[in-house]
C-alpha cells in the first residue's frame, strides 16, 4: 500500500539523520499508530542517499534475515555474520549485534558518513528488565565507539509500542530523547480512507471518531470488517475490553476506572496508589498511555477530551473508552 502523509515526521527524521543526535532517540506510541511503517519508509528513502550508512532492524522478526534487516549491504552482511549460530529470536539477536558490529567495524566504512541505525519494536523481544541497559549501550556507542570513527553524523533510533518501558526510561532523561508518535492527522487519515475505498463521508467520520486517526485500526475496519464499525467494535469488546474489565473488577478498581474514563489526567492530578495500580494495568494491556512527551514532529499532542486525550495521559483508541463506558452503564 502506498505510503501516506507523515510529512512532518519524515522531515524531522531526515533532519536528525543529517545533523545527528547526541543521545539515542526512543520513539513510542499506541499500537497501530504507524511507527514501523514510518521507520521502514525512512530507512528505505535514506538508504539511497549518497554518503549515508543505514540499517533498519525489525526486532520482532523471529527467523528471516530478509525481513529482519534492511539497509546498506555491507552492514547487512556483517550483521548476518554476527547473528549466525546465535540462539533466540533473530530480531533480538540482531538488536544486540548491531552495537557490537558498529563498535568493531573498520573506521573506513564509517568515516565521513551519516550513520543511521533503527531498531524497531525493541522492548518486547529483549524484555523490560533489559531496556535500560540496552538504551545505555546505544548511548555508549554514540559517545565513544562511533565517535572515534569520525562519522559526519550519527543517529540511533529505537522504538516500541510497549508502554511500561517508559516508566524505567523516564528516570534517565540524559540518556535518550523520548519522542511520541500518534495517529495520523485528519487529512492523512481521510486520504488513507479514500485509498481503502471508504463508502461514504459518514463512514470516514465514524472511523475517525472511534480510532482517533490510528491507521492500523482504519485498515482493519476497511479490509477485515468491510467498513462495519459495529462488527469491529464487537470483536474489540470481546477480545480486549471484556477480559480487562474482568481483571479490573477482580482487583476492586471500578471506581478508579470511572475516574480515568472521565479524565485520563486524573492519573496525575488525583494520583493515588489505587489509581496508579489501574494505570499500570491499563498500560500493560495497551489501552492507556503516557503522552506528555514531545511528538516526533516537535510539537506536543494537544488534549482532546472527546477522544480521551489529556495533557499527560490518553486512551490509546477512543473506542476503548467508549466500550468501557458502555459496559459500565449497562451494569447500572
Amino acid at each position: 500500500m502506498r505510503f501516506v502523509d507523515r510529512v512532518d515526521e519524515l522531515g524531522a527524521l531526515f533532519g536528525l539523520a543529517e545533523r545527528g543526535s547526541g543521545v539515542p532517540v526512543y520513539l513510542y506510541g499506541p499500537e497501530g499508530c504507524g511507527k514501523t511503517r514510518l521507520l521502514r519508509e525512512f530507512a528505505r528513502r535514506l538508504s539511497g542517499r549518497e554518503g549515508y550508512l543505514v540499517v533498519y532492524i525489525d526486532a520482532l522478526e523471529e527467523r528471516d534475515p530478509g525481513r529482519a534487516i534492511y539497509g546498506s549491504e555491507e552492514l547487512r552482511r556483517l550483521l548476518v555474520e554476527a547473528a549466525r549460530g546465535a540462539s533466540g529470536s533473530l530480531g533480538a539477536v540482531l538488536a544486540y549485534a548491531v552495537t557490537r558490529v558498529l563498535a568493531g567495524v573498520e573506521k573506513r566504512l564509517v568515516r565521513g558518513k551519516h550513520v543511521v541505525v533503527v531498531v524497531d519494536d525493541v522492548a518486547r523481544p529483549i524484555g523490560l528488565d533489559s531496556v535500560e541497559a540496552y538504551v545505555k549501550s546505544l548511548l555508549r556507542l554514540l559517545e565513544y565507539d562511533l565517535a572515534e570513527k569520525e562519522p559526519a553524523s550519527a543517529l540511533l533510533v529505537a522504538s516500541t509500542s510497549e508502554g511500561l518501558s517508559l516508566e524505567r526510561l523516564r528516570r534517565h532523561p540524559t540518556w535518550l530523547g523520548l519522542r511520541l508518535l500518534w495517529g495520523m492527522p485528519r487529512d492523512g487519515f481521510e486520504e488513507l480512507a479514500s485509498i481503502l475505498g471508504a463508502p461514504s463521508r459518514d463512514a470516514v467520520e465514524e472511523a475517525w471518531e472511534l480510532t482517533g486517526g490510528n491507521p492500523r485500526a482504519l485498515i482493519q475496519i476497511a479490509t477485515i470488517y468491510q467498513w462495519s464499525t459495529e462488527a469491529w467494535l464487537h470483536d474489540l469488546d470481546i477480545s480486549v475490553v471484556v477480559p480487562v474489565l474482568a481483571r479490573i473488577r477482580a482487583e476492586g478498581l471500578l471506581e478508579e476506572l470511572h475516574t480515568l474514563l472521565e479524565d485520563p489526567d486524573a492519573a496525575v492530578t488525583r494520583a493515588s496508589p489505587r489509581l496508579q495500580r489501574l494505570v499500570r494495568l491499563l498500560t500493560e494491556h495497551n489501552l492507556f498511555i503516557y503522552k506528555a512527551a514531545t511528538t516526533l514532529a516537535g510539537k506536543p499532542l494537544p488534549p482532546s477530551p472527546e477522544q480521551g486525550i489529556g495533557e499527560y495521559y490518553a486512551w490509546q483508541l477512543p473506542a476503548y473508552r467508549t466500550l468501557l463506558q458502555e459496559r459500565l452503564q449497562a451494569k447500572k
